[in-house]
C-alpha cells in the first residue's frame, strides 16, 4: 500500500500468549503489545456485544498519515477482539474550532441546535470501509469536543480492510438551518477533501480468525467458508421478520464467494462512467443478517408461487425511491433471476404476477404526497407503501420542524384513509414506510440531502411512522455502505447495487403477501 499502508503483522505466539506487532509503513517506529487474554473472532451470523470497544483492552494510539494539515488521524483498537477499532479525526487548529462553535447556532430550535453541537460538531466526514466487510459512516460515534471526532467500528468479519476518509463539510454545513432560504434548492458548502492519499490498509486481526463469505446464492444450505458452527444446517436460524418489525434487525455486507464473483448465479449489470471506470456494480458483497434469515418464499431463487397465490393488491406512493422499490419487488417475484436495472418514469404503472396486483401511482408528480386520493382507489388495496422526503430535502430544504410536521401529517392522513376506506368485513390494511436512502454527495450536484441531516430526519420519521401503525423498512441502513457506488450509476438510486437485494427481502416480508407452507 506504500506510505499509507498500516497493518498488524502477527509473529509466532509463545505458549499461553498471543503476541502481535504493529508496523506503520514509512516510519521506523514499531508498536508491540502482548495479547494475553482469550482472543475473540467475529462471525457475521452471530450477535456483536453491545460494547463496541472495551477501554480496558485498547491499544496505544497509532498516528496515521493525513494529507491535510488541518486534521490529524489516530487509530486505536481492541487488542482482544478482531476488527474492533476507532478512528479519531482531530482538527489541529483548536482556536479556529472554538471560534466556529462560539459564533454559529446551526438551528433556531434550541434543542436541535444543542443536539447538533454536542452530537455532530462543526465538521462532517465520510468514512468508507471496504474489504472483509463494507461499511460507511457519516456521523461520528462520539463527538469528543474541540473538533475531535471518534468513528468506532466493530466489524462482523475477519480479514484486512481498507479505510477511506473524506472531509465533507465544515461550519455545521452538514446540518445547518440558520442560513436557509425557503423554497430554494439550498447548496451547502461541500468540500469533499480527501484526508488520506490512498485508502489505509488495516489488518488489526489475529491470523487465527477466518474470513467468512456470504452464503452462495441458490445454494441449498447457507454455508460460509469455513463453515462456522452457527451456520450449520442442523440449527436453522430464526426468521428475520420479527426483528425487522421491532427495528432491531442488524447485519453486515461481507464479500460474496469468489466463485460467485467469477461465475455470477444471475446476470450482474455492467456500467461505464467516464468519471470513474467500467465494472460490475453489484455482486461483490451481500447483506448477511445477524442471528436470523429471511424465510419467506420471496427470497431469490425460491419458488415464488406462495407470494402470488392470494388475491393481494399493493399501492406504491411517493417519490422515485418508491418507484425503485416497486421495480425490485416486481423483478424479484417475476422470477427472472436478474437484478432490477431500470425504473421507467410513467404517470402510473402496474404489474400482475399471478393473483398479486401492484400499482405504482402518480410516479412523477407526487413526491410530496399532495395529490388527493379517493376511497374508491385506496379502499381496494390491501397494502400501502410510501416513500417520501427526498424531494423536500433536495428542492425545498425546510427546517427540521417544518419537515417533520409536514410528513407526520401526511402519514397520518394516509393511514386514516386506508383504515376508513377498507370494507368493514376486510382485514386491516397494511402500511409500509420506506426511509430515505443515503445520497452520495457529488461536488456539482449536491443539496440538503447530507448524511447527518437525512439520518436525523429518517430516525424521527421512523419513530413517527411506527407510532402511527406503519411498518418501517430502513432503506437508509441498507443503502449506506453502497452509497459510493451511486457515482457509477445514476447518482441517486440503489437500483443495480447490492442494496437492492436486502431491500426486496425486507419489503416482501412486510407486505405479508407470501403464504407460509
Amino acid at each position: 500500500m506504500g506510505a499509507a499502508g498500516l497493518w498488524l503483522s502477527p509473529v509466532r505466539p509463545s505458549l499461553g500468549q498471543q503476541r502481535q506487532e504493529i508496523r506503520l509503513t514509512g516510519t521506523s517506529e514499531q508498536y508491540r503489545l502482548a495479547l494475553e487474554r482469550q482472543y475473540t473472532c467475529p462471525n457475521p451470523r452471530l450477535a456483536l456485544p453491545t460494547s463496541l470497544l472495551d477501554p480496558r483492552h485498547l491499544s496505544a494510539p497509532v498516528p496515521l498519515p493525513s494529507t491535510s494539515p488541518d486534521f490529524s488521524l489516530t487509530l486505536t483498537y481492541d487488542t482482544t477482539v478482531c476488527n474492533a477499532f476507532s478512528l479519531t479525526i482531530s482538527r489541529t487548529d483548536k482556536a479556529h474550532c472554538a471560534a466556529v462553535e462560539a459564533s454559529i447556532e446551526p438551528s433556531a430550535d434550541p434543542a436541535l441546535s444543542t443536539w447538533i453541537k454536542e452530537r455532530l460538531g462543526p465538521d462532517s466526514f465520510i468514512v468508507q470501509v471496504d474489504g472483509a466487510e463494507r461499511r460507511m459512516d457519516h456521523t461520528p460515534t462520539r463527538y469528543v469536543g474541540a473538533c475531535e471526532y471518534a468513528f468506532e467500528f466493530r466489524l462482523a468479519n475477519a480479514g484486512p480492510v481498507w479505510v477511506n476518509v473524506t472531509h465533507a463539510n465544515q461550519n455545521y454545513e452538514a446540518f445547518r438551518e440558520d442560513n436557509l432560504v425557503a423554497g430554494t434548492r439550498h447548496r451547502p458548502e461541500l468540500l469533499m477533501t480527501p484526508l488520506v492519499a490512498v485508502p489505509l490498509q488495516l489488518d488489526v486481526c489475529s491470523p487465527s480468525c477466518p474470513t467468512h463469505y456470504a452464503p452462495r446464492l441458490g445454494a441449498s444450505s447457507p454455508a460460509s467458508y469455513p463453515l462456522a458452527p452457527s451456520t450449520s444446517t442442523s440449527s436453522a436460524p430464526p426468521p428475520c421478520g420479527p426483528r425487522a418489525r421491532a427495528g432491531t434487525l442488524t447485519g453486515s455486507y461481507i464479500p460474496t464467494p469468489p466463485i460467485d464473483q467469477l461465475y455470477p448465479p444471475f446476470a450482474v449489470p455492467l456500467t461505464f462512467h467516464l468519471a470513474t471506470h467500467s465494472r460490475t456494480s453489484t455482486g461483490y458483497d451481500a447483506f448477511v443478517p445477524s442471528q436470523c434469515a429471511w424465510m419467506h418464499a420471496g427470497v431469490r431463487f425460491a419458488d415464488h408461487a406462495p407470494c402470488t397465490r392470494r388475491d393481494e393488491r399493493v399501492l406504491f406512493l411517493g417519490d422515485s425511491h418508491g418507484r425503485a422499490a416497486f421495480d425490485v419487488v416486481k423483478v424479484r417475484l417475476e422470477g427472472g433471476g436478474a437484478v432490477a436495472s431500470s425504473s421507467v418514469k410513467m404517470e402510473m404503472r402496474n404489474a400482475t404476477i399471478g393473483n398479486l396486483f401492484m400499482v405504482r401511482a402518480l410516479t412523477r408528480r407526487d413526491p410530496f404526497l399532495i395529490k388527493p386520493l379517493t376511497c374508491e382507489l385506496v379502499g381496494t388495496f390491501d397494502a400501502l407503501v410510501v416513500s417520501a422526503g427526498t424531494h423536500s430535502a433536495a428542492f425545498d430544504c425546510p427546517t427540521t420542524s417544518k419537515f417533520l410536521s409536514y410528513f407526520s401529517a401526511r402519514l397520518s392522513s394516509l393511514s386514516d384513509l386506508l383504515r376508513t376506506c377498507r370494507p368493514p368485513s376486510a382485514a386491516p390494511g397494511r402500511l409500509v414506510f420506506l426511509t430515505m436512502p443515503v445520497q452520495h454527495q457529488h461536488l456539482h450536484d449536491h443539496d440538503c440531502r447530507t448524511g447527518p441531516r437525512v439520518s436525523y430526519w429518517n430516525a424521527e420519521l421512523a419513530r413517527i411512522a411506527r407510532a402511527g401503525g406503519w411498518e418501517v423498512v430502513d432503506v437508509e441502513e441498507y443503502s449506506k455502505p453502497n452509497a459510493v457506488d451511486q457515482r457509477i450509476m445514476d447518482g441517486i438510486h440503489y437500483l443495480m447495487l447490492d442494496a437492492a437485494e436486502p431491500i426486496a427481502d425486507d419489503l416482501i416480508d412486510r407486505l405479508e403477501i407470501c403464504d407460509v407452507e
